[in-house]
């Protein structure tokens, strides 16, 4: 996967030579995590478990070989890359995660700002103030999400609500 580095030079990329390096080298920041299928000292799908254990929920996806009889949803990834690689191929799938994980970002942003704005609890007397900046910031994300959402293709969107779910769910363990 070396390749990959290359093609995606312009961006930043941190790679390893294993899962382990691999492993202590992601944090929160991490945008999208890209892996192979089978690595020497851990599985794709394994890995990225791992990274979700640890609170990490960057979008992830797979390189699989081209005969490969498994997909992402198999491996509970976002996505999936079958060889031979092509740098078109792994900037469309990056991008298509990237996209996602802004979105995902932005709807959360959403919900904060809806509760927000629904709090019986606010102090009546800064209310109009922070109504109006919360109004304002509501239409901004609103504006953001459907710049997003015209850019998808159809077949992103089943992913989106797999990805809504999961949005859901954090928001009522809060």
């Amino acid at each position: 996967m070396s390749e990959c580095s290359e093609w995606l030079s312009s961006t930043d990329v941190t790679t390893a030579s294993d899962g382990e390096t691999a492993l202590s080298a992601a944090d929160a920041d991490v945008d999208v995590i890209l892996v192979p299928r089978h690595c020497e000292d851990v599985s794709g799908d394994e890995f990225v478990s791992k990274l979700r254990d640890r609170g990490i929920e960057a979008p992830a996806a797979v390189v699989l070989s081209e005969d490969a009889d498994v997909d992402a949803l198999e491996l509970d990834l976002d996505d999936c890359i079958r060889r031979p690689l092509a740098e078109w191929k792994v900037r469309t799938v990056l991008d298509r995660l990237v996209k996602r994980r802004r979105y995902n970002r932005l709807l959360q942003r959403y919900y904060r700002l809806v509760t927000c704005r629904a709090d019986p609890r606010r102090d009546e007397a800064a209310e109009s103030e922070t109504h109006a900046r919360v109004e304002a910031e509501l239409r901004e994300v609103q504006n953001q999400l459907s710049v997003i959402e015209d850019e998808m293709a159809p077949d992103e969107y089943e992913a989106l609500f797999r990805d809504l779910q999961q949005v859901l769910d954090d928001a009522g363990e809060s």
